[in-house]
This record gives structure tokens, sequence and C-alpha cells, in this order.
């Protein structure tokens, strides 16, 4: 952030619907320099953001509108949802050097994208981003037709329990194995992960709470594929062992035949 950040030019919102790119130029006008959106999030209670640079969130409001700006408002809210998700997945890719970095200069990229991979200025101005890039974009993006979204993150659980596994099999192994020995150092490490962190959105349709992850999807419905993390519920996020499953509770599963309905006719391919 800006060595001369000072919050007495700051402007804090609960939501983008709370700041239009008008009404942040005038912002901009009466010398504010920044914009935080505080963000619900669970089980955190509040996602704090880094400030964005006002000409940064004027940038990210502008890209939002155009993302939503010929949604149908008559239609009801799952196909306001799907349309909203294949346009994200569509255009937005992972960035895996940001989360993933191999080399020297891709921690370099890793480290200078830090905060902007994981909220929504990469995804919108660059087309890239991870998780909670995606996450972010989505709620924002229903907030703006209308609907109820919000943030969720959590621990990736499925990859912990692999790794509980690894570590019962070694313990079963004989004292003398030669495996116990290469294996050592390695599962010692697992004891004591760093465990990682995954963000997505749960959106409400009819009165009923859903998961939606954007970040498994992508691939998916830019291929032209249904999605298979899109409007699920707990127990089936659960199933799948990806990640744990903290806010609204997700309780009623959405018909499979009516996610079919809703992206087989998916425009964005290739």
């Amino acid at each position: 952030m800006d060595k001369d950040y000072d919050s007495k030019y700051e402007i804090v919102i609960k939501s983008v619907r709370d700041l239009n790119v008008q009404e942040a130029i005038k912002s901009k006008r009466d010398n504010y320099k920044y914009i935080t959106i505080e963000a619900k999030s669970y089980p955190d209670g509040f996602w704090q953001q880094q400030p964005y640079e006002i000409d940064t969130y004027i940038a990210i409001r502008s890209k939002l509108d155009e993302l939503v700006e010929d949604i149908d408002m008559t239609k009801g809210e799952a196909e306001r949802f799907a349309e909203i998700y294949k346009r994200i997945c569509a255009n937005i890719v992972y960035d895996e050097p940001a989360a993933y970095p191999r080399n020297e200069a891709e921690r370099q990229y890793s480290d200078e994208n830090e905060f902007d991979c994981r909220s929504m200025k990469n995804g919108l101005l660059e087309g890239k981003c991870v998780c909670a890039g995606y996450a972010d974009i989505l709620r924002s993006a229903l907030e703006l037709v209308g609907m109820d979204a919000c943030f969720i993150s959590g621990p990736i659980v499925g990859e912990r329990k692999i790794q509980k596994r690894i570590i019962a099999g070694y313990e079963k192994l004989p004292e003398q194995s030669i495996f116990r020995k290469v294996l050592k150092k390695p599962v010692e490490k697992l004891k004591n992960p760093d465990i990682d962190y995954h963000a997505w959105t749960k959106v409400k349709i009819d009165g009923e709470w859903y998961n939606a992850d954007p970040t498994w999807d992508a691939d998916r419905i830019r291929f032209g594929l249904i999605p298979t993390n899109a409007l699920k519920t707990d127990k089936q996020c659960q199933a799948d062992e990806k990640y744990d499953n903290p806010g609204p509770e997700c309780n009623v599963e959405f018909p499979q035949k009516e996610i079919g309905k809703l992206f087989g006719n998916n425009k964005y391919i290739g």
C-alpha cells in the first residue's frame, strides 16, 4: 500500500452497490484517495480488504458494470446467477504463478501480486486471479443484480485428509523398514503442515443458499462443459473433500436437470 496512506482520505463501504462510478469520481474530486470494501466473510465475521486506490476502484466498478450491464432483470435469480457465473468463468483464468510459483521470477511475481490477485483488481483488469479474486468478483457482480451473496474462506479439508492417511500408513511401517527411513523427513513435515485455504462464494437463490466455486469451474465453462461446482449443497461439497463449509447453511439440493438447462447452452466456448 502507498506509504502515504492516511485513513482520513478513505471511504469504507460494505458493497460495490454503495458507491457507483459517478459517486467515486465525485469522491476523488473531494480529495478522497482510497476505497475499502468491508465484505462480510465467514467464519471470520468481517474480511477487511486492503484499500483500493480510488482510480483502481473506478476501473473495477466500471468493469463490473460492463459485466452485468445487459443482464435481464426480469429473469429469475437462477438465470441471472448462471449468466454471471458463465461470464466470469469464461473471461478470467486462474493465475497459477501467483498461487504456486515455481522459480525465482514467479516467486517475485507472486509477492508483488499478493493482494491484487486475491482482490477484484487483477481478475477484472488483467483477466487472471486466484480463488479469492474469483469469489469476490462473483459476490460483487451478484450484488449488482440484486442478489444476496457472501465471500467464504476455509481450509481445504480433502488435502488434509490425504495427508493424515499418508501419516497413518507411515506409522504402520516396521521400525527397520527402508521406506520408513526414506519417508521420515517428508512425513515429519506433513505432521505440521501449512494448511492451504480456499475461497468461494455462497449465493441465495429463491430463498435458499448454495455454494458456487468459479475457481474449479472456469476451465469447464471455457470448454463448453456443465459446471460441477455451481449450486451445490454443503453435503455435496464435503463429499468432494474440497473444503469445509462455514457460512449460511446450504441444505436444499438444486435439481441437476435444472443445472443442465441453465448451463447447457454455453456460448462461452473456446
